[in-house]
């Protein structure tokens, strides 16, 4: 279960400290999205996903419940991930 409170880039980006991966996590509920992007530099590097010699990209939704305020919501998580095949570059 997601606390919609607690979906936020400053909590995320604690919580996935990387300086090999980026990702964008949108939260779909209610004909809404919430979206954090994680290390977005790295993110923007999705337009070269073909080159999977240096890229690993995934893209995958989840259904989830959503606490908001109290109110569980059904949602759905979309985590696009994208990570750096040599860390360090």
């Amino acid at each position: 279960m997601i606390d919609l409170k607690k979906f936020q880039e400053y909590n995320l980006n604690k919580c996935f400290k990387s300086s090999i991966f980026g990702m964008k996590l949108s939260l779909i509920y209610n004909n809404e999205t919430k979206t954090v992007l994680i290390n977005e530099d790295i993110f923007r590097q999705k337009n070269f996903c073909y080159d999977k010699s240096q890229l690993y990209c995934n893209d995958k939704d989840y259904y989830v419940l959503i606490n908001d305020d109290n109110k569980i919501k059904n949602g759905i998580l979309r985590i696009e991930l994208v990570k750096l095949r040599r860390a360090g570059k």
